[in-house]
């Protein structure tokens, strides 16, 4: 698989897409990207993180909810 040296995927679930089948996109991406010896940058956002993933090095930042949107854009 050919990828470029930086890729954005933002809501790779969005669509509809099946739970299992966005676990299973996030794992070829990552078995994939680990087979690179080249430095690279993969960032995809995702509603359903597969819960291999959930407590490891690979997620950044923190989740979002209802409650804690990604925008905060109540007045100060």
């Amino acid at each position: 698989m050919r990828l470029p040296r930086f890729l954005m995927l933002d809501g790779i679930d969005d669509g509809g897409m099946e739970k299992e089948r966005s676990h299973r996109l996030q794992e070829i991406l990552v078995n994939e990207c680990a087979t690179y010896e080249v430095d690279f940058q993969l960032i995809f956002a995702t509603s359903e993180i597969n819960p291999r993933f959930e407590e490891t090095d690979l997620v950044v930042g923190r989740f979002f909810t209802p409650e804690h949107r990604s925008l905060d854009v109540r007045d100060t």
